[in-house]
């Protein structure tokens, strides 16, 4: 039913949406009544991980006209705020909300996870957890540095150790959140606690496979490798996730729920489209500024006050991201429905294409891919 106005004339009532509400991913599925264009069901929908369920007391969904389907304003504690790509039903927009009883939790949901480094991506997932609802006695992060530590214990409120075995052993998940370059540094001492408890261990570590982590953690460890990106640290990242063998559902459910809260998620079924990702959402936040500084300078160039170029170069590339995220249409024919036969855009899109703008991305991400397999090569060297 997204974005197919006549399939709700065609008699098409269930509408199947995935929800994501803090760090758990919802399933719904409820019909709409055509007649009065609102519906009133109940029913049990299942949160994951853990066996925790929310009672759905009401769900409605009413025509807002125009503006995005964007729930707000009340209590997280009394409703379901929930935002998803705007759907159509009859030409017209809808809201869903969702009102639950209260949650039941018990510790299950909520393992204690120890960050093992306290830079930027750290702390990006540290607070998105502390958003989502994780206690903070259930987060740990540890950093060498007493200035970094003393930092993190006043933005967050939890504890903050030195020592990386001392929070390891306090942990059920490790986040290995260091430059590559030390990681081995890192895993190694920590190969006994991990052998002795087998925590979940993730890594955001760039460029490093898992056969070397395992290896330096002393073998046999559930272990998932994630590939994020620096959009993270506004919470609106992009991560993709492997899983070696040893990983349960429930393991992967708790890994994607951690990434889950800076972003969207994607697993992987080959280690090596890992590469692949880094040159893609890794590195493509460097493309896209790059583009934003062409243009804004080009404009300037024109005559444009700096300030003005820049803020409709912000704008223009945020409003055409938004357009390619909830209109649900490829962004081929978002293209030309912005270029009109001879119009401006027609021939600016001509002189890109003059410079074969399509296989300077290619070769560009075709570059990156091989400078992620060398580092990767690189970092998993025995020393």
């Amino acid at each position: 039913i997204m974005n197919d106005p006549p399939a709700y004339r065609r008699g098409l009532r269930t509408v199947f949406l995935r929800i994501n509400l803090g760090p758990y991913a919802y399933h719904l599925t409820f019909s709409i009544n055509s007649a009065e264009r609102q519906t009133r069901r109940t029913g049990t929908l299942s949160a994951r991980p853990g066996n925790t369920k929310h009672a759905i007391t009401t769900v409605w969904c009413a025509g807002v006209g125009p503006e995005p389907a964007l729930c707000g304003g009340e209590s997280r504690r009394a409703w379901g705020c929930v935002r998803f790509c705007p759907f159509y039903l009859a030409q017209s927009r809808f809201k869903l909300r969702i009102s639950f009883v209260e949650m039941q939790r018990n510790y299950m949901d909520h393992p204690t996870i120890a960050f093992i480094g306290a830079g930027n991506m750290g702390r990006s997932l540290a607070g998105g957890l502390l958003k989502s609802g994780w206690e903070q006695d259930r987060l740990i992060m540890t950093d060498p540095a007493p200035e970094q530590r003393q930092a993190v214990e006043r933005l967050f409120q939890i504890t903050v150790y030195a020592d990386n075995a001392e929070a390891a052993t306090a942990a059920d998940v490790l986040v290995l959140a260091v430059k590559p370059q030390v990681l081995r540094a890192v895993c190694e001492p920590l190969a006994s606690i991990a052998q002795q408890k087998k925590p979940l261990i993730v890594s955001i570590a760039a460029g490093v496979r898992i056969e070397p982590m395992e290896r330096w953690l002393g073998g046999e460890v559930p272990l998932v490798r994630v590939m994020p990106n620096t959009p993270a640290l506004v919470g609106s990242g992009a991560s993709a996730l492997f899983a070696n063998p040893r990983v349960s559902a429930a393991q992967r459910d708790l890994a994607e729920s951690i990434l889950r809260t800076v972003g969207i998620t994607v697993w992987l079924p080959n280690e090596d489209l890992l590469d692949v990702v880094t040159a893609l959402s890794g590195s493509g936040p460097a493309y896209f500024f790059l583009v934003m500084e062409a243009l804004e300078g080009a404009a300037i160039a024109q005559g444009l006050e700096p300030s003005i170029a820049r803020l409709l170069t912000l704008e223009t590339a945020f409003g055409a991201a938004k357009m390619a995220l909830e209109g649900g249409t490829e962004p081929e024919e978002l293209r030309h429905r912005v270029t009109s036969p001879g119009g401006t855009t027609e021939r600016g899109i001509a002189v890109l294409r003059e410079g074969a703008i399509e296989q300077v991305f290619a070769d560009a991400v075709e570059a990156a891919t091989q400078r992620a397999r060398e580092l990767a090569d690189m970092f998993g060297r025995e020393q």
